[in-house]
């Protein structure tokens, strides 16, 4: 895994991969830690990257993975996901799918999308709204006003 170092402004190459394998989908800072959800073929996993423990200079500890719906991933689905920080102890999903399903009168797919939002100290994620009819890509970006 590589990280860039605001302060020292050099990419760093960390000795740690996300446990269990997998891509890294969406990812994102908030505060001394990087939030991290990983793809593994039909499941969805989430992390946390804690620096400054552990043998790698750093240590990864497992978190409840997003609720995803089960039509969002799935054999013959294509999944973009976005994460983004919010406030300080919020971070904000958007899953954008797209299935392959056709016959029985659709043969155009099915395309879904959603917000999800996780709290981190509570350690919970909750569904916002659904994304507008149409959503192409998974995009995002939090500002606070």
């Amino acid at each position: 895994m590589d990280a860039y170092h605001v302060r020292a402004g050099s990419w760093l190459r960390l000795r740690a991969a996300v446990p269990s394998g997998g891509c890294v989908v969406g990812a994102c800072g908030v505060g001394p830690h990087l939030y991290v959800v990983a793809s593994h073929a039909v499941e969805i996993s989430f992390w946390r990257w804690e620096t400054g423990r552990g043998r790698a200079g750093g240590d990864w500890a497992r978190l409840e993975p997003p609720p995803l719906a089960g039509q969002l991933v799935g054999i013959g689905s294509t999944v973009w996901l976005l994460c983004s920080a919010f406030e300080d102890g919020k971070v904000v999903a958007i899953v954008h799918s797209t299935s392959a399903t056709t016959g029985h009168g659709s043969d155009t797919g099915r395309r879904d999308g959603e917000v999800l939002l996780y709290d981190i100290a509570a350690g919970e994620w909750t569904r916002g709204p659904q994304l507008p009819v149409g959503f192409r890509r998974a995009a995002c970006a939090c500002v606070e006003w």
